[in-house]
């Protein structure tokens, strides 16, 4: 190769990379945009596109369509019939993310295209498209013909003067471009023709202006052929306007639920074989093609009836009705292909008749219709991907009950911020009924009563939300608190925010060690075991609380010990005890601790069915809580008094890191529970709490810092050796002490780990290596 090859070899190597670096970073920014929108409130959700879009969001709210437009646009007019308009999310479309309006009243659809969007965006490069120009074609009728082969002469012969004189009737068209580019007579036989017109619509549908042009060439074609013409009317066959959206997926990467990308791929081919058999099968295939393209030309004004009539017609064009997608394999490749003529607009028809369809537009940045036509092929094929792959994996009702679970929530009349709450209560019972609903109805009516009891009265209610897209957690968990905090002033606190309040409640770097933390653990967790999935969301929610109230906990204990610790002691006892006095911002703090701490114990009690882990998560709760105050105590006690006790110490610091609730927590999603697994937990919590905390207090150690509670400081104190920590020779004596320790307590629980669970007791090494430079 000589060196201006290399030279451009190299130029080709480096671009590649930047383009892959490009490509990445517009995955993250996307990810963190968008990650979660299903969670968040409708309220929320429209906020969030009008700051990302710019766009009006008022007409989402009432449709934008006024009922005097209404009465303009149908006859015998009495109203106007709303339907749900939601985001398809997750479509890399060559190269670049759309934001996809949908609009239909089926539930599951728009999840489902978003979710194989997500896989196809992830697993592969998304989606590729291409169609042809915006031809459509417009039928004349020739009837009486007895001389089929001289008819097509003339048309032929007659070609050019039959172009001029149409376009005469569509001069706007022509001036931006389009018009008729193509005349051709079929013979049909039975003394019938039929003279086809091909015009370039731009970047309308065609209907109107096709049928325009009919109209205005009728005359000239008979005078050509001297034959009568009998009806004039496009066909919305358009074979001439098609798209083709195609992704390519690495098979290996196409693991799905429990099975392999292998069984997955091989699943799906099945599935496309049993519609290429069996037209039956192959209509409800197309069906689900059509979910998706329909809910699009719903939200962007298009004529429906004519999309789903080209798109038959096309299944059955060679006289089997087939289906109109495709997949097959190539090397390691899976490939899915949707190939169809779609005729639509972004200019004229209703469009213009409804602002609502403006805004729609804008949040696809305003595509010419060949590029519409391109993201319905795209969100057709997701849905199609989606069914597929959700038939062969776990049956289509598993995910589309789970949606309705949603409707039967609202019917019976669960408050808004508790339908979720609703449909996991439906999951965990396996019964999505109203009966069911109605249980969950008069558990959250007890609750609220309960609330009552416990004296809660609404003064000025403040507020805590706080987001977290999780390491190692497919999704991006939320939490909207709402309290009481005994405060005249309402107080509203985003985790994630520098406040002056958030920073004193959960330090400087609070959110980092909240990461942190939720990274070591995710490590350490036990996987699922049941099929049970819906309870993995239960186990991150839970997770999550957990370790605000950890946090939270013991910076009150730092601001105000001896406060936190009398108010925490008698409410971990179930004692009534007035509320503190103190700062607002403490006063905020206990508050928040407090509905955390019942909204932990209320999942809990409601969504765990269990009795004995029910216990333990409750009672491991309490103990993180009281190590805190014990540990802070003996803290104290060392620094002021040199009164020690290590082994005391050591049971309540160790706390400070919670995996003994963490493996907890995952227990939620095994197949059964007993006493002996959650005592196994228990041992093995106790294994990773010590080992990250020692690494964690010898990196963290300081001789300058006395302020907070570490082991390693706490034996220096002990051994009056505070001075001499960095030397090698006094670590090496905490060491030896603190990993015989340990290593006795890897040896005791050793032989009681079941196989599958065998490799656990050295996991934590591997977690704490993300994090912390081991000194041991």
């Amino acid at each position: 190769m000589d060196n201006r090859a290399a030279q451009q070899r190299i130029g080709q190597i480096r671009q590649q990379l930047v383009q892959e670096i490009d490509d990445k970073d517009q995955k993250q920014e996307y990810a963190q945009l968008w990650a979660g929108f299903y969670k968040k409130t409708l309220q929320q959700r429209l906020d969030q596109l009008n700051k990302i879009q710019n766009v009006n969001v008022e007409y989402f709210k009432d449709g934008g369509l006024s009922l005097q437009n209404a009465n303009l646009m149908v006859e015998n007019c009495i109203g106007k019939i709303g339907m749900p308009l939601g985001l398809g999310l997750n479509f890399l479309i060559n190269g670049q993310y759309y934001i996809i309006p949908m609009a239909i009243e089926e539930p599951s659809v728009i999840a489902a295209a978003s979710a194989a969007a997500k896989t196809i965006a992830e697993c592969g490069n998304g989606f590729e498209t291409y169609s042809t120009r915006p031809v459509m074609m417009g039928q004349l009728q020739l009837l009486n013909v007895d001389n089929q082969s001289k008819a097509e002469c003339l048309i032929d012969s007659n070609k050019i003067s039959i172009i001029n004189r149409g376009n005469q009737a569509c001069q706007n068209m022509v001036k931006r471009g389009g018009g008729i580019e193509d005349v051709k007579l079929r013979q049909l036989g039975d003394g019938q023709a039929s003279v086809d017109i091909f015009i370039n619509v731009c970047d309308s549908m065609g209907a109107n202006i096709v049928n325009t042009v009919l109209e205005h060439l009728a005359p000239l074609i008979e005078e050509i052929t001297g034959y009568q013409v009998g009806i004039k009317i496009l066909t919305n066959l358009c074979l001439n306007r098609k798209v083709t959206s195609l992704f390519k997926l690495n098979i290996e990467k196409m693991n799905y639920k429990n099975y392999t990308g292998q069984q997955v791929a091989q699943m799906i081919l099945n599935a496309y074989k049993f519609a290429q058999l069996d037209y039956f099968r192959a209509v409800t295939h197309n069906k689900g093609i059509l979910n998706g393209i329909e809910a699009v030309c719903n939200a962007t004004g298009q004529d429906g009836r004519a999309v789903n009539a080209s798109l038959h017609g096309y299944a059955s064009i060679d006289g089997k009705y087939k289906p109109l997608s495709k997949y097959y394999i190539e090397g390691d490749q899976f490939i899915g292909e949707l190939s169809i003529p779609i005729s639509v607009g972004t200019q004229g028809g209703v469009i213009s008749q409804n602002p609502l369809y403006q805004a729609v537009f804008q949040i696809l940045e305003y595509p010419d219709s060949q590029k519409l036509a391109e993201i319905m092929a795209c969100v057709g094929l997701a849905q199609n991907f989606a069914a597929l792959r959700a038939l062969t994996v776990e049956g289509i009702q598993k995910g589309h009950m789970s949606l309705h679970a949603k409707n039967i929530a609202i019917s019976v009349g669960v408050p808004d911020h508790q339908v979720e709450d609703a449909v996991l209560f439906m999951k965990n019972r396996g019964s999505f009924r109203k009966e069911t609903a109605q249980e969950f109805l008069k558990a959250y009516h007890l609750f609220q009563e309960i609330a009552k009891v416990k004296g809660k009265k609404n003064q000025s209610l403040c507020t805590f939300s706080a987001q977290f897209q999780l390491e190692g957690s497919q999704e991006k968990v939320e939490l909207h608190v709402v309290f009481d905090c005994h405060s005249n002033k309402r107080i509203d606190v985003d985790f994630l925010s520098q406040s002056e309040i958030s920073i004193k409640l959960f330090g400087t770097k609070g959110h980092t060690w909240f990461q942190n933390l939720f990274k070591i653990i995710n490590i350490v967790k036990i996987e699922e075991q049941s099929e049970n999935i819906p309870k993995k969301g239960l186990t991150v929610k839970l997770k999550v609380i957990s370790i605000l109230i950890n946090l939270l906990s013991y910076n009150l204990l730092i601001i105000d010990y001896d406060k936190t610790r009398n108010y925490l002691n008698y409410v971990l006892n179930q004692q009534h005890i007035d509320f503190p006095d103190g700062e607002i911002e403490f006063k905020y703090g206990i508050a928040l601790l407090t509905e955390l701490l019942h909204i932990f114990e209320y999942n809990i009690q409601q969504f765990i069915g269990e009795q004995v882990l029910k216990n333990a998560l409750l009672n491991e709760q309490n103990l993180i809580i009281k190590s805190h105050i014990n540990s802070f105590e003996f803290w104290q006690k060392a620094k002021l008094d040199k009164e020690f006790q290590i082994g005391n110490f050591w049971l309540y610091r160790k706390k400070r890191l919670s995996c003994t609730m963490m493996l907890l927590c995952d227990c939620i999603n095994f197949k059964s529970i007993d006493e002996k697994l959650v005592e196994l937990m228990k041992q093995l919590g106790d294994v990773y709490e010590i080992e990250i905390t020692l690494t964690r207090d010898t990196e963290k150690w300081k001789d300058a810092t006395l302020k907070d509670p570490n082991i390693y400081t706490y034996w220096l104190m002990q051994h009056d050796q505070l001075l001499q920590g960095d030397r090698n020779c006094v670590l090496d004596q905490f060491k030896n002490e603190s990993s015989a320790m340990l290593e006795m307590k890897r040896q005791r629980i050793q032989p009681l780990l079941p196989t599958s669970m065998a490799h656990l007791s050295k996991q934590a090494t591997t977690a704490v290596s993300l994090l912390y430079q081991s000194r041991f």
